[in-house]
């Protein structure tokens, strides 16, 4: 393992607490919207749920880089 390998591991360890704060966060907007917002009856449900999925996503990173997670 060279000194450039040990570089990119250890950048790639550095993003795994930020990645674990993201989805901490994103859970309870991906639950509201799974359980409570999500009809599967009607065909534009999947396009919804997906939107909603990633917009809790989004929120979960924004929170962890504002908490200073993803800072090196």
């Amino acid at each position: 393992m060279t000194a450039k390998d040990l570089n990119q591991t250890s950048f790639l360890r550095s993003l795994v607490p930020g990645i674990a704060m993201t989805l901490l966060w994103a859970t309870a907007p991906m639950l509201l919207v799974v359980f409570m917002l999500f009809d599967a009856e009607q065909p534009i449900e999947i396009t919804r749920w997906a939107g909603g999925t990633l917009t809790a996503l989004i929120f979960g990173a924004w929170m962890a880089r504002n908490a200073g997670y993803f800072d090196r």
